[in-house]
């Protein structure tokens, strides 16, 4: 699932990033060892072209309708948790992101890497990562809540469930054979956002959909699992 972040700033960035390193170990617990949903369970920010996402990631062998409804539960439950919270745990995450940010970088790709995310947000600042480091120091639990009731239970945000099949999954698909599962691999074949109307609540519907009219418009499947979803 993705959560619609808008315009890049170092402010929203730094409250996305600590978000998700939140909300992170309660997602895994509820979703991946309680609920075992699938083998992948992840949670990670995205800037590309001027704007960014919070991307929630799950592979799963469960109809797409029933995995977006899970994530949706886990996300109100740490939602009405977390206000709750002890805010010394919040201050030591937002310290920990704070170090993470002012590491050196390990190697020339992961320069390269920086690099790149700043040429994407439009604003080529090559300080960006320093800033960021700053702006840890001036957010507050309040101002976390606040970002998190915008982002998750306004109306207003942009979110989409976008699915992946493995290229094998949609071929059966395409020749009326019943796909049996929801797949995430390497190479990915990903159907575009605007196809997600045809996910109705009733998944057998939804297949029946998807056999009648064809597998759906595809990205080139030369694309990498990485490439697609970022």
């Amino acid at each position: 699932m993705y959560f619609g972040l808008g315009a890049y700033s170092v402010r929203k960035s730094v409250l996305a990033e600590l978000c998700m390193q939140i909300m992170a170990q309660h997602l895994f617990e509820v979703l991946r060892t309680k609920e075992q949903l699938g083998y992948i369970v992840q949670g990670f920010t995205s800037w590309r072209w001027l704007f960014g996402h919070i991307v929630i990631l799950v592979q799963s062998a469960h109809p797409p309708p029933f995995v977006k409804e899970r994530i949706e539960s886990a996300l109100g439950e740490f939602l009405d948790a977390f206000p709750k919270q002890d805010e010394q745990d919040f201050f030591t995450a937002a310290k920990s992101l704070q170090q993470k940010l002012r590491q050196p970088f390990l190697n020339v790709k992961a320069l390269c890497k920086e690099y790149a995310v700043g040429a994407m947000t439009g604003h080529n600042n090559w300080n960006r990562l320093e800033q960021e480091a700053d702006e840890c120091d001036k957010i507050s639990k309040d101002d976390m809540v606040e970002f998190m009731t915008q982002v998750f239970k306004s109306e207003n945000t942009p979110r989409v469930c976008s699915i992946a099949w493995s290229k094998e999954e949609a071929e059966k698909a395409s020749l009326g054979i019943n796909p049996g599962q929801l797949a995430i691999v390497q190479p990915a074949v990903a159907c575009k956002p605007a196809n997600q109307e045809k996910i109705t609540k009733d998944f057998e519907a939804a297949k029946a959909a998807i056999v009648k009219e064809g597998v759906p418009e595809l990205f080139d499947s030369s694309h990498n699992f990485q490439s697609i979803f970022e």
